[in-house]
């Protein structure tokens, strides 16, 4: 693997060596999700997942009704990776580079060290973890990642999003011309199970349109005896999901 793919261990710290069991399960179609026997002191195990639901999106380059340059194209396992290039079966969002914002009147005013989104992703996964590694397959144009965030849900109507991951600075220009893993060194550590990831963008720093291959949740399953009130909780998560796509679409409740 080149100099691009950046993944370091988190607060467990055999990790990585989790990860490389997990890495070599075999994937279950397109909602992949990989077990792998590894636990931890809680007895756990350390899962891998691939989104089985894209719950909402800011933008896509490609239409509505096509299956090319779409959003959708980001569920399930890489179908691109190592290859680089534009690829109509990867995820493409709609903005980038600054020629659209010498449009508007006026500029945003931002703080140094801190970018602000333009564009996000939410995803929604088949089970339910403990975030502890998030990593994403990039096949052109990568860096537009600036931001991951989980969603820890009390009940179907109030839930908040908590920061795992923000970037310090944009992409490296080291990594242009190159497919890559990305796989931020740290994550925020959280103590709540969640199957909804949100990523956001900011693609001011690219020369052109950035592809996604694919996203990959690693995190600690419940174990056996806390799966009792899996209907409840999922049920739950539904009923959030639509509340999210709904606040997201300006829809009052």
């Amino acid at each position: 693997m080149d100099n691009c793919h950046h993944c370091a261990s988190n607060h467990d710290k055999n990790l990585i060596e989790v990860m490389d069991e997990v890495l070599k399960s075999v994937c279950l179609g397109r909602n992949c999700l990989s077990l792998t026997k590894s636990c931890d002191e809680l007895g756990r195990p350390m899962i891998s997942l691939y989104p089985s639901e894209v719950i909402d999106f800011s933008s896509q380059y490609g239409p509505e009704r096509s299956i090319s340059y779409t959003i959708n194209n980001i569920i399930g396992p890489p179908q691109i990776f190592p290859r680089y290039g534009d690829f109509t079966q990867s995820a493409v969002l709609r903005t980038y580079g600054n020629w659209w914002k010498k449009l508007r009147p006026t500029k945003v005013r931002r703080s140094r060290g801190s970018f602000i989104s333009e564009d996000f992703i939410t995803l929604s996964f088949p089970d339910f973890v403990e975030p502890s590694m998030i990593q994403l397959t990039e096949t052109y144009n990568p860096g537009a990642l600036v931001k991951i965030m989980a969603a820890e849900i009390r009940n179907e109507k109030i839930f908040r999003w908590v920061v795992l991951w923000e970037a310090t600075e944009l992409s490296s220009k080291s990594c242009r011309n190159k497919a890559r893993i990305f796989c931020p060194k740290f994550i925020r550590e959280c103590h709540f199970y969640t199957n909804i990831i949100r990523l956001e963008f900011n693609s001011s720093n690219l020369p052109y349109y950035t592809e996604i291959d694919s996203v990959e949740l690693f995190g600690h399953a419940k174990k056996k005896e806390e799966d009792d009130d899996d209907d409840v909780i999922k049920e739950k998560h539904v009923r959030c999901i639509v509340r999210i796509s709904k606040l997201n679409n300006g829809e009052r409740e």
